[in-house]
């Protein structure tokens, strides 16, 4: 059973910079069933979807990358170690505060 569904495919011509040897890097996204492109983006983000998949099949080193990017090294091999390029949600987990008895009454 397929759990993702390949919906796009492209190949993206990267400028000669840094030395790139790989100019024409194949790429597609990978959507689970329900979603749609549409990502929302916090306000820390440095990467979209697309650049993530660059980064994931690019075969240059991560200093490279960190530069054409303008992130860090560390970055880089974040998204080398993932499994997919979607953003993770940046809300936090538990929420730390307490309820009014008013609110409290009102669930």
């Amino acid at each position: 059973m397929q759990k993702y569904k390949k919906i796009k495919t492209q190949t993206l011509n990267l400028p000669p910079k840094l030395g790139w040897k790989h100019r024409n890097i194949s790429t597609f996204f990978l959507l689970q069933k329900g979603e749609d492109m549409k990502q929302n983006y916090h306000v820390n983000a440095n990467t979209n979807s697309h650049s993530r998949a660059i980064i994931r099949c690019a075969n240059t080193s991560n200093i490279d990358l960190a530069r054409r990017f303008g992130v860090s090294t560390k970055t880089i091999a974040k998204w080398r170690g993932r499994d997919f390029v979607k953003d993770k949600t940046s809300r936090p987990k538990t929420m730390h505060y307490a309820l009014s008895e008013t609110e409290r009454e009102l669930i």
